[in-house]
C-alpha cells in the first residue's frame, strides 16, 4: 500500500466522521436552543400567572377585611357626628371584590385548574350573606343600638368565620401553585444545564476523535517510517563501508520504502559483483569505486540530515539529486519524493480537520494536486458542502 493511499483513506475517513460528529452537535444544539426557549417560556409564563394569583387572592382577603372593617365602624358611630359613609365604603369595597374575584376567576380558567375554581365558587357563596348579614347589623347597631345590634352579631361572626375558612382555602391553593410553578422552574433549569453539559462533552469527544487522528499519524510517521529510514541510512553507510552481507529491507507493506530499500540494493548487489572482480579488474576500477565511495558518502549524509530533520518536525529538507550515477539520483529522489509526501499529506489533513473541529465548514482545500490527493481535496471538499448544505436544512428559521 502507498503511503499517500494511506493518508487519503484514514484522512477522509477521520474527516466524514468528525463533520457527522459536528452536524450532530449542531442539530442537537439547535434543538437544545428550542426546547430551552419552550421551558423558559413555559417558567415565565408560570410565574406570571402565578404573580396574578397571589395579588388577586390578597386583593380579595383585604377587600373582605374591609367590608367588615367599615360595616364595624358604622356599628359603632352609628352614623352621628357625620361618621355614616361606612355603607358606602363597604359597598365599595364588595364591588372590588366581585371584581378581583373575577380575576382570580379567569386565571383558574386559564390554568384550568377544577380545585382552585371551587374554591373560587366557595367564596363567592360565602360572601353573599357576610356582606348581607353584616349591612343587617349595622343598620340595627345604627337604628336601635347596641340592643337591636348586638342580636345579630352571633349570626355575622358565624358568616364571617365560614367566608375566613373560604379564603384560608383560596390562598392555600394559591400557595400550593406558587410552589409547584417555583419546583417546576428549578426542574426546567436543571434540564437546561443537563442539555449544555451534554452539548459541551459532544463538542469535547468531537476534538477528541481529531487529536487522537492526529496523534497517530504524527506517531505513525515518528515511530514507524523515520525508524525505517533511519535503518536504512544505517545499512547504506555499511555498504558504503565495504560490508555487502546483510539485505536491504525496506518494509512489506508501503511502497515508498520498498522503493528506497530496492534502490539501496542495487548499490549491494553491486558492491558485492565489485568484490568477485578479478585483480586486474579491481585495479582498474580502484577509481570508480572511490568516486563511487564519496558519493554514497554524500547521499549518507544528506540522507541522515533529511531523516533527522523529519524527526524533529521538519519535512522541508531534500535530499540533493546532482549526482553523476543515475541510481544515486534515484534513491535520493525516492527519499526526496517520500518526504515531500509525507509533508503534504499531513499539511492538507490538518488544516481541514482543525477546520472542522471548528465549525469552519466553509475552508476548502484549494491545492494543485495529482492522483491520490486530488481526490482527497475533491472530496473533502464535497464533504464540506454536503455539511453546510445539511447544517442549513438543519437549522430553524429564526437561527439561519
Amino acid at each position: 500500500m502507498r503511503l499517500a493511499r494511506f493518508a487519503l483513506v484514514s484522512g477522509l475517513a477521520v474527516a466524514t466522521i468528525a463533520t457527522i460528529l459536528a452536524i450532530s452537535s449542531q442539530v442537537q444544539d439547535f434543538d437544545a436552543t428550542r426546547r430551552e426557549q419552550v421551558l423558559v417560556d413555559q417558567s415565565i409564563d408560570q410565574l406570571l400567572s402565578s404573580s396574578e394569583l397571589s395579588d388577586a387572592t390578597a386583593r380579595i382577603k383585604f377587600d373582605v377585611v374591609q367590608v367588615q372593617q367599615w360595616l364595624t365602624d358604622i356599628s359603632a358611630t352609628r352614623g352621628l357626628d357625620g361618621l355614616d359613609d361606612g355603607f358606602d365604603q363597604a359597598a365599595n369595597y364588595a364591588a372590588a371584590f366581585a371584581a378581583d374575584l373575577a380575576t382570580a376567576r379567569a386565571l383558574a380558567l386559564e390554568l384550568d385548574d377544577a380545585e382552585m375554581l371551587a374554591a373560587i365558587d366557595g367564596l363567592n357563596v360565602a360572601f353573599e350573606p357576610y356582606y348581607a348579614t353584616g349591612q343587617r347589623m349595622a343598620q340595627a347597631f345604627v337604628e336601635s343600638g347596641p340592643a337591636g345590634g348586638n342580636a345579630l352579631m352571633g349570626e355575622f361572626d358565624a358568616t364571617a368565620e365560614t367566608i375566613t375558612g373560604e379564603l384560608d382555602r383560596l390562598q392555600g391553593i394559591s400557595e400550593a401553585y406558587r410552589a409547584h410553578v417555583q419546583a417546576v422552574r428549578e426542574d426546567n433549569t436543571r434540564t437546561i444545564a443537563a442539555a449544555r453539559d451534554h452539548q459541551a462533552l459532544v463538542q469535547v469527544s468531537t476534538f477528541g476523535v481529531l487529536v487522537i487522528f492526529i496523534v497517530l499519524m504524527t506517531l505513525f510517521v515518528a515511530v514507524y517510517v523515520l525508524r525505517r529510514l533511519r535503518s536504512i541510512s544505517a545499512q547504506l553507510l555499511t555498504i558504503a563501508e565495504g560490508d555487502y552481507s546483510l539485505p536491504v529491507y525496506g518494509s512489506r507493506s508501503w511502497d515508498e520504502l520498498k522503493a528506497i530499500a530496492s534502490a539501496a540494493e542495487v548499490f549491494r548487489h553491486n558492491g558485492l559483483r565489485l568484490a568477485e572482480m578479478s585483480a586486474e579488474e579491481i585495479a582498474q576500477s580502484t577509481a570508480r569505486r572511490q568516486e563511487r565511495a564519496a558519493m554514497m558518502q554524500s547521499l549518507q549524509d544528506a540522507f541522515g540530515e533529511v531523516v533527522d530533520a523529519a524527526v524533529a518536525g521538519d519535512f522541508g529538507k531534500r535530499v540533493p539529486a546532482g549526482f553523476q550515477d543515475e541510481v544515486l539520483n534515484r534513491l535520493a529522489g525516492s527519499v526526496n519524493h517520500l518526504v515531500q509526501t509525507i509533508d503534504t499529506g499531513l499539511a492538507e489533513t490538518t488544516v481541514v480537520l482543525s477546520g472542522l473541529a471548528r465549525y469552519q465548514l466553509g475552508l476548502r482545500m484549494t491545492g494543485d494536486f495529482q492522483g491520490a490527493f486530488a481526490r482527497l481535496r475533491d472530496d473533502t471538499n464535497a464533504v464540506a458542502e454536503i455539511s453546510n448544505t445539511w447544517l442549513d436544512s438543519c437549522a430553524p428559521p429564526h437561527g439561519r
